[in-house]
């Protein structure tokens, strides 16, 4: 707890305010955003050791799909949920007719320095209840669904629930803390750009081992091979949702041209960036 003196002045010129007093402590604050809430069904859903840079939690509504987090392979099933953490690398696949409902979230206030895996969770019946007001059977019969701001309150209710339901098994080992947050931030900021290990161990202020131990242990990769991951998903998503050349696609991930971005992308993600986004839009 601190406390100290305070005697300040803030505000709009028009709104002057004056604040005098003492201040005893500086609460922890938080908050989750919504970054994306969709309810698609799926013919082909292959993804190839993509990694999570947010949270993600998905809710199968029909059909067969899997997913895979080093050896630990899920079949979704309607009836379970499924919660990833930032940073989780997994691969996937369905059958035809697939369909599931995901939302991609952040929350501010527990770092990112979490235990990577895939974790299954069996609902509530208080979150089956926010599930049914957030993902409701209209948009499973093909029908808009009328989304209000009570909807979106329901929504982040549920994600409040399902991380608080999980978040001690998320807890990562170790080291990993508060350092690893500002090393993976560090790595996002720089991923498009041509970085060596030695730069980003001197942006990071560690040694070259202590970064490389510090990424591995936190996300399963080494430092260049996770920059190369983020990289390759950026790809993916301009890939599937804009329509820049692939040429300009390469040199905004940081791939310099075309023809090495074929090459690192065939080798890593098993098709090529065409047939990535033939399939992706078809």
């Amino acid at each position: 707890m601190t406390d100290i003196r305070i005697d300040v002045d803030y505000g709009p010129p028009i709104i002057p305010h004056r604040i005098r007093g003492r201040r005893n402590a500086d609460l922890p604050v938080g908050g989750i955003e919504v970054l994306l809430h969709r309810h698609v069904r799926l013919t082909d859903w292959r993804m190839i050791e993509a990694i999570t840079k947010q949270w993600v939690l998905y809710w199968p509504t029909r059909g067969r799909g899997r997913i895979v987090h080093q050896d630990d392979a899920h079949d979704l099933s309607s009836g379970t949920a499924y919660l990833m953490p930032p940073h989780t690398t997994f691969s996937s696949d369905c059958k035809p007719g697939f369909a599931k409902w995901y939302v991609h979230f952040t929350v501010a206030g527990v770092g990112d320095a979490l235990r990577p895996g895939v974790f299954p969770i069996r609902p509530s019946r208080r979150m089956l209840g926010l599930l049914a007001s957030t993902c409701p059977t209209a948009i499973e019969k093909g029908r808009s669904s009328d989304h209000t701001a009570a909807t979106t309150l329901d929504l982040i209710d549920l994600l409040s629930l399902v991380v608080r339901d999980r978040l001690p098994k998320l807890q990562a080992p170790g080291f990993v803390g508060i350092d690893a947050d500002r090393v993976l931030r560090i790595l996002h900021e720089r991923s498009s750009g041509g970085v060596t290990l030695h730069d980003l161990a001197e942006a990071t202020s560690l040694t070259e081992r202590s970064l490389s131990e510090l990424v591995l242990r936190t996300t399963g990769y080494t430092p260049m091979r996770y920059l190369l991951e983020l990289r390759l998903n950026t790809a993916m998503k301009l890939l599937r949702h804009t329509d820049h050349s692939i040429e300009q696609i390469a040199r905004e991930c940081g791939f310099g041209d075309r023809y090495y971005f074929t090459r690192i992308f065939t080798k890593h993600r098993t098709t090529t960036p065409a047939a990535f986004r033939k399939d992706a839009t078809a």
